[in-house]
């Protein structure tokens, strides 16, 4: 069976921003192309997405953790949305983005689009063709979804927007067991974490612990604030003390 290959499309969280303090790890919001076999899957469409390379008229799947804006924000500025007939599979609650994406806020819904678009139903287990998805329930404000993804022998875990529970995390651990590659939120440092409880969003330290306990084989860190730039950033990457482990940078590629 091929490798997986993931694509960083963007990892900022919150809110996109720009300019030369964000050229490293980059200020688009999550977004992330994960190539299995023929399968081109997109997990969660912010304006990350809008750096997605051409995937001309081959269908694509895109899958979303939850609704809230920076997940979303880039699905009407996707390339693929303009090219009539393309098949584009939305793993997502219609009426959800429908709210947002119709008028009076914006001119027209994503289903009137040029592209063939499906809106389909999140299940606690789903394939897209070879790729299994198995869905478990995070702990976030409004409610997301953590993704177990399988191809044949390979693992992924993609647990966005997650607070830990202080308890050792034992059910996102079980997830995690053995895989090739973990996504995790580590939106804030422990300091930042002690005034920001119950925002649904993790740290480094809690995402170690998961790494260490799961005998995964790599994580990266997903979700950066948005007042944390690249010099800021890459102090905390310094800090990291496992060499399997780092946040996630604007275009960075990973094969499995």
């Amino acid at each position: 069976m091929p490798d997986m290959k993931l694509t960083v499309l963007g990892a900022r969280g919150s809110i996109p921003v720009d300019g030369e303090k964000y050229n490293i790890f980059g200020g688009a919001t999550s977004s992330y192309m994960l190539k299995a076999g023929e399968e081109i899957i997109f997990l969660d469409a912010g304006n990350g997405i809008i750096n997605a390379p051409d995937t001309g008229n081959r269908p694509v799947s895109i899958v979303i953790s939850h609704s809230h804006l920076d997940h979303i924000l880039g699905l009407p500025f996707f390339g693929g949305m303009t090219i009539p007939g393309k098949k584009i599979n939305i793993y997502a609650r219609r009426e959800d983005v429908d709210k947002l994406y119709a008028p009076p806020l914006w001119p027209v819904s994503i289903s009137e689009y040029p592209a063939d678009v499906s809106f389909c139903d999140i299940k606690d287990v789903f394939n897209i063709g070879d790729v299994r998805f198995e869905a478990a329930a995070s702990n976030h404000p409004g409610g997301s979804n953590i993704y177990k993804i399988l191809y044949g022998a390979r693992k992924i875990v993609y647990a966005t927007d997650y607070e830990h529970d202080g308890s050792g995390d034992t059910e996102l651990t079980g997830l995690c067991r053995d895989a090739d590659l973990i996504l995790y939120d580590a939106q804030y440092t422990p300091e930042d974490y002690e005034r920001k409880k119950g925002f649904g969003h993790s740290t480094v330290e809690a995402g170690l612990s998961v790494l260490k306990e799961s005998h995964a084989r790599l994580m990266i860190f997903v979700h950066h604030d948005p007042n944390y730039d690249d010099c800021k950033l890459l102090a905390l990457d310094r800090e990291i003390a496992v060499p399997n482990a780092h946040y996630a940078r604007a275009g960075e590629v990973i094969t499995i």
